[in-house]
Parts: structure tokens; sequence; C-alpha cells
């Protein structure tokens, strides 16, 4: 069952980096996603650079700028010399793939899309100047994509996190990370968890619940 597949998800803190999963098994799964995910208009105006165990330098980088977004918000958006280290993130270092999803330009319109244009449907995914204000949409399209991609992975004895404890302005990240064009949306990551986060106790109880279930799910 479905529901069995997702109660083995628990958000990795550390991944076992002497564990490394094969690439084309992580290229199956990922190509199995995208056959899977819906997308409006068949657009899937994002893209998912994905970042292999070889390359370290492009991880520090990403767990620096998450460290230094951190600190930013913490001290009222004022700029310290140094990030901390914060375990919370240890994941972006030693993770064995990170996925960064970016918003995309759509500068090949299928068959279908090319005609509606052609008469005059206007698409703002489509449009060089503007497809950054699709975020909305293309969120929401990444919470999918990444969620079909949990699934896949867990049946295959992987593990995941997430992370989106960053700045979007895609020009800081290209300081370091030249492939990223344009804002990053989410970051994911995938392993072989060594360390997993824990419900956070005081005095026996559990004191980070989420909302209850009536305050979300309204009957109207």
């Amino acid at each position: 069952m479905i529901e069995n597949v997702y109660k083995k998800r628990k958000h990795i803190l550390s991944f076992d980096e002497t564990i490394i999963p094969d690439k084309n098994l992580i290229n199956s799964l990922l190509k199995k996603t995208w056959k899977l995910t819906p997308s409006k208009n068949q657009f899937m105006s994002y893209t998912v650079n994905v970042i292999g165990p070889e390359h370290k330098s492009y991880k520090k980088s990403i767990y620096d700028i998450c460290t230094m977004n951190e600190s930013d918000t913490n001290n009222n958006n004022k700029i310290i010399d140094k990030p901390r280290f914060n375990e919370n993130l240890m994941c972006l270092l030693n993770a064995p793939y990170t996925l960064i999803f970016t918003n995309r330009y759509e500068d090949k319109p299928n068959k279908e899309q090319s005609y509606l244009i052609s008469r005059g449907v206007y698409y703002e995914a489509a449009d060089k100047d503007n497809f950054e204000k699709n975020m909305t949409t293309n969120l929401i399209e990444v919470g999918m994509f990444s969620k079909i991609l949990t699934g896949l992975c867990l049946e295959n004895n992987l593990d995941v996190s997430y992370t989106k404890c960053f700045k979007s302005d895609y020009r800081e990240w290209q300081k370091t990370m030249p492939f990223i064009r344009t804002s990053p949306l989410l970051i994911m990551t995938i392993g072989k968890g060594k360390k997993a986060k824990k419900p956070k106790t005081y005095k026996g109880e559990v004191t980070d619940l989420r909302p209850d279930f009536e305050r979300i799910v309204e009957w109207i």
C-alpha cells in the first residue's frame, strides 16, 4: 500500500557517505517521476539540477548559502562574517545526490502550445521576460514531483530530505554554481540515511507536533 511506503519517510539530517546509490538507479527514478508528475498545459516549467557524489565543492556552496540565509534571518537580516554550524543542514554536505529545482523558460513549445500561441493564447511559461512570474504554479508542480520521487526512493530503500532555507536570488548562487540560471525553488537530497530528525520533547512530552487535523482540513 502507498500509505505504508510513505510511513517510512524520515527527515534525514545526515547521510551515510560510504553508501553511494547507483547513478543509473537515480536516473531511472527521475525518469519515472518525470512520466508520473502532472503539469499545467504540459510545460513542466522547472529544471531539476542533479548534483552527484563527485561535486563536493558545489554541495559546500549550497550549505554555505543555506546557513548564511538562516543566520541573516535570525539576526534581523544583519550579515555576519561566518555562518554557524547547523546540524539540520548537514544533509546538504554529505548527501550522495542533491537536486536543485529552478524555474525554467520554455523556448521550444510543443506543437499544441505553439498552435495556441499563434492563435493569441498567452503563456507565462513561454514568455522570456515574465516566466519567473509563473513561480506559484512551479512550486506546486515541484512539490508533486518531489513527493512522487520520494515514494519511488522509499520503495528502493533510499532516504530523502527537503530544504527551503535559502534566498531565491539566482545571482547569489551563480557566484559558485554557474549552472543555476534562474530562481531556485527547492532542494532535495537523496541517499542512505545515517541520522534522522527525532521529535522534540520536554519532560517526556512531544513539543513539535503538527497542527490538529481539524485545523488543516475544513469540511464546508
